[in-house]
């Protein structure tokens, strides 16, 4: 509420609580929810409870989790803040349309490392950066990762669909 009333602009609230390492409880959740200028939620828990919180009147409800999106928005969630989309966006929005198999394993299949290593790599391989380099304490994706990645990301025309 400090910071809320502090700014007056709007802002989502991110609820990341595998980068965080704090997790919120619905409750508090809400309450921010519910603050004027927090104009939505980026709910990347995975857990269907958080469900709960959809259909807060003039609220934008999120999915942050690629592989249970098409869940959240079946739900009555607004839409991703996607990683995968990222390497593919037409990918995950078949994968939110039909709930493709084909893209949920690509989507659990870029899990195998903390994002964003291993959409980094990825997105090196298809040469869409030049350098999957990441912050300090990360670091590039271990090799082993790196055969399991090229094992489901074998279509080569995946970048232009």
């Amino acid at each position: 509420k400090a910071i809320h009333d502090s700014i007056d602009f709007p802002f989502i609230l991110y609820h990341v609580p595998s980068r965080t390492n704090s997790k919120l409880n619905i409750l508090d959740a809400k309450k921010i929810l519910l603050l004027e200028n927090c104009i939505g939620m980026k709910d990347a828990t995975g857990d269907p409870s958080w469900k709960s919180l959809i259909g807060i009147p003039n609220k934008l409800m999120y999915s942050g989790d690629d592989c249970s999106a098409y869940d959240y928005c079946q739900s009555g969630g607004d839409g991703v803040i996607s990683v995968f989309s990222n390497l593919s966006p037409i990918g995950m929005k078949t994968l939110l349309l039909n709930n493709s198999d084909f893209y949920k394993n690509q989507c659990a299949a870029i899990t195998c490392d903390t994002n964003p290593i291993p959409i980094k790599w990825l997105l090196k391989r298809y040469k869409l950066i030049r350098e999957d380099n990441v912050r300090m304490p990360l670091q590039k994706l271990r090799i082993e990762y790196q055969s399991e990645l090229a094992k489901v990301f074998l279509e080569p025309s995946l970048t232009t669909k």
